[in-house]
């Protein structure tokens, strides 16, 4: 191991660390946060809904603007910018005196955490380690799903013993931001000085010094399209699990232990995949991941049958829970491989924009799809398709150090 790969681990998890925190406040404490705040507004469950909808809608709106800053700026300042936000509005929501700011409050938010952990951070775990990327996105993806399972377990414990109103502990998780956060960004918050060996290539291409526009290339918007199919079952699946369960006759806390168990094959899956990537490209280990996702889909329409049906649940969650969103972790590996660092953060931004916005109508479609035919069968029959025909594109993907060159729109 060089020195260089050394701080570059170093620094990989120190924005683990981060993304621990600001992951594990966002999207996961609002399901412990939101209840009480919505009996303190007085408002309708379809109001307090709409809330998280606002950070969502504001993370998305964010991750393209956020590749544009970190190409023209630089990635420390929009980390910063994104920590500011994020603690500003942490403190709005706590504030907060209706429904409509508290809304508000999240929209800022949505804006400060994709400007935390979208395309900066991911530049600079791809740019520090170029020959582990797959790992360290892992590391990245497992350092959430750690602060998303303790995070909302330590404010439901001081929620359940009084010692923490939900205001409360809003305002401790803008504190942790603006006290923890600062420092470990004026560590790890920057990229090599120099090129690492492993990236000195002869290929100029590969670095984004020469050839075509990566923006312009059929090879990105291939990858943009794979990723949005991957992302939009993902989400398709995931809100719905435990009420398929519930409809089919498992119990709601079987159900439950059920999805729980989802979380713990995700950590295994992200590191697994993470080293599988390294060793065998990015590409052949995101096919391999949409093959276990279609049979951990199909599946789970297997739960239903009185012979197995807990063992093909438990096979839903070992092939389906490893894989979830590896199009995420892995796609900014395939983005480095084919369009080296050439605009980087703003087709990491354009990407992520394009297939938050697939994921988004995941859990619309399955709803719709529920209400007209009384079930969620075709809708997850629908997922298998969607997922297969995202592993028949990633066939068709070449990624490498030449591609750029390659595959230019004229």
């Amino acid at each position: 191991m060089t020195a260089t790969e050394r701080l570059g681990w170093f620094i990989t998890a120190g924005l683990g660390v981060v993304t621990c925190l600001v992951a594990g406040g966002a999207i996961a404490t609002m399901g412990i946060l939101l209840t009480p705040a919505v009996e303190t507004f007085r408002c309708t469950s379809a109001q307090g809904s709409s809330a998280v909808s606002w950070l969502l809608i504001g993370g998305t709106m964010m991750y393209p603007l956020a590749g544009w800053l970190v190409d023209r700026i630089g990635v420390r300042p929009v980390m910063f910018l994104g920590a500011g936000l994020a603690a500003i509005a942490y403190a709005l929501a706590a504030s907060s005196d209706s429904i409509q700011m508290f809304s508000a409050a999240l929209f800022l938010l949505g804006f400060g955490d994709a400007a935390l952990l979208s395309a900066p951070l991911i530049l600079i775990v791809t740019r520090w380690l170029p020959r582990h990327r797959g790992l360290a996105m892992g590391i990245i993806m497992s350092s959430s799903a750690v602060g998303s399972a303790v995070l909302p377990s330590v404010i439901a414990y001081l929620g359940s013993h009084h010692m923490a109103d939900w205001r409360m502990s809003m305002r401790g998780l803008a504190a942790i931001i603006a006290i923890v956060v600062p420092p470990i960004l004026l560590l790890a918050a920057r990229l090599p000085q120099t090129r690492t060996p492993e990236a000195s290539v002869s290929d100029d291409a590969q670095i984004g010094v020469s050839g075509p526009d990566p923006l312009m290339t059929v090879e990105f918007w291939l990858l943009v399209a794979i990723q949005s199919l991957g992302s939009f079952s993902y989400m398709a699946t995931y809100v719905y699990v435990v009420p398929y369960l519930v409809q089919v006759g498992y119990t709601s806390q079987w159900a439950a232990s059920i999805f729980s168990g989802i979380g713990i094959a995700a950590f295994a899956g992200y590191l697994l995949f993470g080293l599988l990537a390294d060793k065998v490209g990015a590409k052949n280990a995101l096919l391999l991941g949409f093959l276990l996702a279609a049979a951990g889909t199909a599946l789970l329409l297997l739960v239903a049958v009185p012979a197995g049906g807990r063992m093909a649940a438990i096979g839903f969650v070992i092939l389906w829970g490893m894989t979830i969103n590896l199009s995420f972790q892995l796609g900014p590996v395939l983005i480095a491989d084919i369009a080296g660092f050439r605009r980087f953060g703003l087709l990491m931004g354009i990407s992520l924009f394009v297939s938050s916005g697939a994921a988004a109508l995941g859990p619309v479609t399955t709803g719709l799809i529920r209400d007209t035919t009384g079930h969620y069968g075709t809708a997850l029959a629908i997922c298998v398709v969607v997922i297969s025909v995202a592993a028949l594109l990633t066939v068709f993907l070449r990624s490498g150090k030449t591609l750029t060159r390659a595959l230019a729109i004229q």
